[in-house]
């Protein structure tokens, strides 16, 4: 966690180690698949993503974020310029 404890004080940096609340890394079966989307529509910046999301009543403790699982191109819309 990086902030301050009031707005006279300087920035302080907090680690929090949540491995005692989690006894063990998620695996596979503790996501689903998640489509980022705007409004509604699936098409964002030119291209419709899917994600890993972990599934809320699993509790394990996440590892590095591998990014989107699936990408494919689409066509931009004016709101992508907005």
């Amino acid at each position: 966690v990086f902030g301050h404890f009031s707005h006279r004080s300087e920035w302080q940096l907090v680690k929090v180690d949540y491995k005692s609340i989690f006894d063990r890394r998620c695996a596979e079966e503790d996501y689903r698949p998640w489509q980022l989307h705007s409004q509604g529509e699936a098409c964002i910046m030119g291209a419709k993503r899917i994600y890993k999301k972990r599934k809320s009543e699993r509790k394990c403790m996440q590892g590095k974020y591998a990014g989107a699982m699936e990408s494919e191109p689409c066509v931009c819309t004016e709101a992508d310029f907005d």
